[in-house]
């Protein structure tokens, strides 16, 4: 809307005294953002120190979630926002629709094509359980059964195995209910009574929901990987050989 004014203004050849609120507001806005990506980027950076005063704890979301950009990643889409404030600002000295039309189009274009880059890869790293996945198809024995608390999209997928979900069905609400699915949708209770059967089981989960649950785990849960917040656990021990790093 801020942008749509001083277009309006500019094209009508008002002088700058006249929208000068709109034209302040516009360069905050971005200026703001410019800080925000910036500061944004470098918080993990700052963690330990915040934890060591206090101000955060270890458990804290700030801590045990990853950031979207990186601290180069933050650095350049700062730039861009503080390029395109620079352009309202000279647009509105020089009475310029030209100067602001090429400079907002400019910015416009470098956000959607640079920073969509930074921020899909690190929100594809974030989300994407491929590691995981690999590895349960690797382990998964012919009589095993593969199982996802709430619905994970990318395990079927690096798998090739149909899997259990537990809990949330997402997007397979539907599906659910046309004719009778209930060995694929469970609730808690059946999974931890398919856990103490005799079939190999291999679970992705969260950290959370682990803990939730792992005191009526038996045998006790067996970690074969860990990204970020999620596990893959088994009820079968396995070599150590056969375990992958922690993310």
């Amino acid at each position: 809307m801020l942008i749509g004014i001083m277009f309006v203004r500019l094209a009508n050849g008002e002088t700058s005294t006249t929208f000068k609120a709109e034209n302040l507001s516009l360069m905050v806005v971005l200026t703001v953002g410019a800080v925000g990506c910036v500061i944004y980027s470098w918080l993990p950076a700052l963690v330990p120190l915040l934890v060591r005063q206090g101000w955060v704890s270890v458990d804290n979301r700030l801590v045990t979630k990853i950031a979207i950009l990186t601290p180069t990643a933050g650095g350049i889409l700062g730039l861009i926002f503080i390029g395109m404030a620079m352009t309202v600002f000279l647009a509105s000295r020089k009475q310029s629709v030209v100067l602001l039309l090429i400079g907002l189009l400019c910015g416009s274009y470098l956000l959607e094509v640079v920073g969509q880059q930074f921020v899909l890869e690190r929100i594809a790293l974030k989300k994407s359980s491929r590691e995981l996945g690999q590895k349960a198809g690797q382990l998964l024995r012919k009589e095993g059964v593969l199982v996802s608390f709430g619905y994970e999209q990318s395990l079927p997928f690096y798998t090739r195995q149909r899997v259990v979900v537990v809990g949330g069905r997402g997007e397979l609400e539907f599906g659910s209910k046309r004719g009778d699915q209930s060995d694929w949708f469970i609730d808690e209770e059946r999974f931890i009574k398919l856990w103490q059967g005799e079939r190999q089981i291999i679970a992705l989960l969260k950290q959370d929901e682990l803990k939730r649950i792992e005191g009526s785990l038996y045998p006790a849960a067996t970690v074969l990987g860990q990204k970020f917040k999620k596990l893959l656990i088994t009820n079968k021990r396995l070599a150590s050989s056969e375990r992958i790093t922690k993310n």
